[in-house]
């Protein structure tokens, strides 16, 4: 999924004109834009934050109960992969 998403990023920061040729990181910064996996880690760190601290009506026990088992499961596989798509 952020396969697909990442290529599509590439492809519309091509369409700036001027930027065809350039490298991906190099269009990132002229646009003043971030990577797309450094903004997935923001948006999920931002959401936690905001469930932590009450601004959603969310059982903040279950949740963390929920993140316990979602880290347990992530150490058991040895893959990121499995833990991000749980989110």
């Amino acid at each position: 999924m952020v396969i697909n998403k990442l290529g599509a990023h590439k492809r519309v920061t091509e369409l700036v004109h001027g930027t065809e040729n350039w490298k991906y990181d190099d269009r990132l910064k002229f646009l003043g834009l971030t990577e797309l996996d450094k903004r997935k880690i923001r948006s999920d760190l931002l959401e936690t934050f905001t469930i932590l601290n009450g601004f959603y009506n969310i059982n903040r026990s279950l949740f963390l109960i929920y993140m316990m088992v979602a880290v347990e499961a992530m150490k058991r596989n040895n893959l990121k992969e499995d833990f991000v798509s749980m989110l």
